[in-house]
């Protein structure tokens, strides 16, 4: 026999800074014409987990060459988790590229990234900056980066395991003017288990065009399938 329970909630004003009712204060909140009910998120997507100094930063600061085909073993940039078995994985959250010297030519190129499928052995770490992005600088990760001159283990870095992410990047003006480049919301589609590598890496149609890449991330402990 169905029955009717009232629910009651604290009910805030979208941008009502503070809760000025008192404690035991609640309310039936109501529906719509559809019979849905209206809420807004308390923050921002990832404000709570960059709060807490679980969310960073990294590029590389030396520009290196595109490839002109799918690579295997040559990176852009390598990010390792260097975490324990069952430890912190790597969300990704955003990635991007820009190009630091270009040729007198039109130039268009390709952001690809690599997310190793096998457990290796933790790489010599280039100790590039690592940046929290909390602005605290407590910098509580194990991260290890991997400069391009380090060729990825070659049971990561297969060919098929390269994707393209994100939107080409298009120079339209055949003049060697750098400086173009993309961004891309990743928003976690890719999870960089313990002892995985995750790679970056740029295609582009012509030899000579140099990139920078950045990956942003956050840690956090979950139960991989």
């Amino acid at each position: 026999m169905a029955s009717q329970q009232d629910i009651l909630l604290r009910v805030r004003k979208t941008l009502e800074g503070i809760d000025g009712s008192s404690p035991d204060t609640a309310q039936q909140p109501t529906l719509n014409d559809q019979l849905e009910q209206y809420t807004a998120a308390g923050a921002s997507p990832y404000e709570e987990i960059t709060r807490s100094g679980r969310s960073f930063h990294v590029r590389n600061t030396v520009a290196v060459a595109a490839v002109v085909a799918f690579p295997t073993t040559t990176a852009n940039l390598q990010l390792y988790n260097n975490e324990p078995e069952n430890g912190r994985s790597y969300v990704i959250d955003y990635l991007y590229f820009a190009n630091v010297v270009s040729t007198a030519v039109v130039a268009h190129a390709q952001m690809l990234a690599l997310i190793g499928q096998v457990r290796e052995t933790a790489p010599t770490d280039a100790a590039l900056v690592i940046q929290q992005l909390n602005g605290v600088g407590k910098k509580d990760t194990v991260a290890r980066t991997v400069l391009t001159g380090t060729a990825l283990p070659a049971t990561t870095g297969i060919a098929g395991l390269w994707m393209a992410v994100g939107p080409q990047a298009i120079k339209t003006d055949a003049v060697a003017t750098p400086g173009y480049g993309a961004g891309f919301e990743v928003n976690g589609r890719i999870v960089v288990p313990p002892g995985r590598f995750f790679a970056t890496q740029v295609l582009a149609n012509v030899v000579g065009e140099t990139f920078i890449t950045g990956i942003m991330w956050h840690e956090r402990q979950l139960r991989l399938a």
